[in-house]
């Protein structure tokens, strides 16, 4: 990460994957055809419309969608989850549960004879990845479930945001790059009211002994890079602690924590891991921090939504991939670019500033507060 070649990389994986097994090499037989008569007939394919920062991503065009004159259907990928989102996804769309074998269900797939294949998150799934080099529909998308190229050649456009592209990003994509001009990034974005009552961070657990920084995004986004970052606001700020989520899986603690050791040294000590909460006790807890560390090269997507309702100040450091500047469209939108760093010396010194001067911070959470309703609803 960092370096800005996954087009490259991708594409050369592609290109490999397909010479190693040509079987991957399907089109459907509708391709080609004349259209059958009838509805648009449009799919998005995902392992994830459920309660997740993918179907939250999708979830408002899914649901107009449906209510249009079109053949909607949700092609949903093993292992399935279902929750009060995924029910509301149902709603006026065809489910069809794909079987975890890519050959029967390209074959299913293929007999919808689609006119539009979205899939959201090329990448984050085995078999939605595998599915996406396969010509199922005449015109297959990706969008921003995975802020990533696919690298594929069977993908015709990736679907993003203006605020989320810098001039000339196309040379990042290998699919043609739609920059859509407005709307929210999070479309239908549940802004959930705060609780009445905030606990203080001796009743959260929290250390009471100094600043607070909270950094929330899950811990194979930390990239080495950031840890000189780390590194730099625990030096500036002495009685500082950053809180980090803890993973699913014990090992990502056990080798982030050695590694950390040794870029850290014993800062290490401040750091404090969090278990695992629901939305409103995650809100609770970010917005009885001081500051909202942004990780770089890769930032947050769904857990900077959560955090705007608190108001808490985000220091972010936008590179010019997609994946580094959703804090900043954030910040953009409303109107608060003093958080926004050019460098890793002017991170560190931002956030450094900030928790030194609590004017500032209550400053930016009311801007930011009062910003959140209208940022949800674009």
């Amino acid at each position: 990460h960092g370096r800005n070649d996954d087009r490259q990389l991708l594409t050369e994986l592609e290109q490999t994957l397909r010479a190693a097994c040509p079987a991957l090499n399907f089109t459907a037989p509708h391709i080609g055809r004349t259209r059958r008569a009838g509805k648009p007939r449009i799919a998005f394919c995902s392992h994830f419309l459920f309660d997740h920062s993918v179907g939250r991503s999708v979830a408002a065009y899914v649901q107009a969608l449906a209510s249009e004159a079109i053949e909607l259907t949700l092609l949903l990928v093993p292992p399935f989850a279902q929750d009060a989102l995924s029910r509301e996804l149902a709603v006026g769309s065809t489910i069809v549960r794909l079987p975890f074998d890519l050959r029967t269900a390209r074959e299913r797939i293929a007999a919808l004879e689609l006119d539009l294949l979205i899939f959201p998150e090329i990448g984050m799934d085995a078999l939605t990845y595998y599915l996406a080099l396969s010509r199922l529909a005449p015109v297959q998308w990706t969008t921003l479930g995975h802020p990533c190229t696919s690298g594929l050649s069977s993908i015709d456009a990736y679907l993003s945001h203006q605020t989320l592209e810098v001039p000339g990003s196309e040379r990042f994509y290998s699919e043609q790059l739609i920059r859509l001009p407005e709307g929210s990034i999070y479309p239908g974005y549940p802004a959930d009211n705060l609780p009445s009552r905030l606990r203080g961070r001796a009743q959260l657990g929290l250390p009471t002994d100094g600043p607070l920084l909270i950094c929330p995004q899950s811990l194979f986004k930390l990239m080495p890079q950031f840890d000189q970052a780390l590194r730099g606001i625990l030096e500036a700020t002495p009685q500082a602690h950053v809180l980090l989520p803890e993973a699913r899986h014990g090992g990502q603690i056990t080798a982030i924590k050695r590694r950390f050791a040794a870029t850290l040294g014993p800062l290490a000590q401040r750091i404090q891991f969090f278990s695992r909460r629901s939305r409103t006790e995650f809100i609770e807890l970010v917005s009885a921090c001081d500051v909202l560390l942004d990780p770089f090269p890769v930032g947050g997507g769904i857990t900077t939504w959560d955090a705007l309702a608190t108001g808490i100040p985000i220091v972010t450091l936008p590179g010019e991939l997609m994946r580094s500047r959703f804090a900043l469209s954030a910040l953009e939108q409303a109107g608060v670019m003093t958080t926004v760093a050019r460098d890793l010396p002017d991170y560190v010194a931002i956030a450094s500033r900030l928790l030194r001067d609590a004017d500032e911070r209550a400053s930016i959470r009311g801007a930011l507060s009062g910003a959140a309703p209208s940022i949800y609803r674009d």
